[in-house]
């Protein structure tokens, strides 16, 4: 898992400058980059992560089963049965 966090080095620790949804004692390794040097653009990170997110979750449901039952009814007859008319 990756997860950018913009931090301050302070008084030899690292200090989170945002709220950081981690559980406490989780070891973890830090990748250092010069904040003001660095090209970081925390939405186009975000916007990235969410989209990788909805392709996977994409590809995930593509590899489930079809598990709808074959009753024979098409979509037309769904709007036939609930709002009538001619098929």
């Amino acid at each position: 898992m990756e997860l950018p966090i913009q931090a301050i080095f302070e008084n030899g620790v690292f200090r989170p400058l945002g709220e950081v949804a981690l559980p406490d004692h989780l070891r973890v390794v830090l990748r250092i980059e010069n904040g003001e040097a660095a090209t970081f653009n925390d939405e186009t990170e975000a916007a990235a992560r969410r989209k990788r997110a909805m392709a996977e979750l994409d590809a995930e449901l593509e590899r489930l089963p079809d598990e709808s039952s074959d009753d024979g009814l098409s979509s037309a007859d769904h709007d036939r049965i609930l709002y009538g008319g001619g098929s």
